[in-house]
């Protein structure tokens, strides 16, 4: 409470002057564009002019309508670079929202290309493989040597075609591994 006008009264106004310079100061630290930064400035400038001027008045004792009149101009200096800060800050959240969106349309478009082009790319590298692998197992020809004895004595031949089947292939090798009679 303070003295004004004969009587006490609340200091609603010290409140008020208190908020503001708590949400100033904040504008100040988190101000991050230069234009931003400019008008955060003239609202400081004419916050403390506002505040200079006021005290001034409150020595005095007396808030006269020409005194208040005097106040004015500098409010509404404070009301217009509050609205034109107000005003960067909505272009750059729209702007930020835009980026955003254009960011997901590619991160989607990203992902739906990787999962249709990395299973089939690997599908057509999982077939290449295998018709390399058949083709290289499919064209196997095996010269048995006998194992106890000369080296240069063949016992037989195991030859694999792509045709050939498992049966197949152990008739082959039963073939040529049966002793000599």
């Amino acid at each position: 409470f303070y003295w004004a006008t004969g009587t006490w009264v609340q200091p609603r106004l010290v409140v008020l002057e208190s908020q503001f310079e708590q949400s100033l100061s904040l504008a100040e630290s988190s101000a991050s564009a230069e234009d931003e930064r400019l008008c955060v400035r003239r609202i400081r400038e004419a916050f403390n002019d506002y505040s200079d001027r006021l005290r001034r008045t409150r020595f005095d004792t007396t808030l006269t309508a020409v005194r208040m009149a005097e106040l004015l101009p500098i409010v509404s200096r404070i009301i217009v670079n509050c609205e034109e800060v107000i005003r960067i800050n909505e272009h750059v959240i729209r702007d930020t929202s835009r980026r955003r969106r254009e960011l997901t349309a590619w991160i989607v478009w990203g992902r739906a290309v990787t999962l249709f082009i990395g299973p089939s790319f690997g599908l057509l590298v999982g077939f290449r493989l295998a018709s390399q692998l058949n083709r290289s197992m499919t064209n196997i020809n095996v010269t048995l040597q006998s194992v106890a004895g000369d080296p240069e004595h063949k016992i037989g031949r195991l030859e694999l075609t792509p045709q050939a089947t498992l049966p197949s292939i152990q008739r082959q090798l039963d073939l040529v591994a049966r002793p000599e009679e």
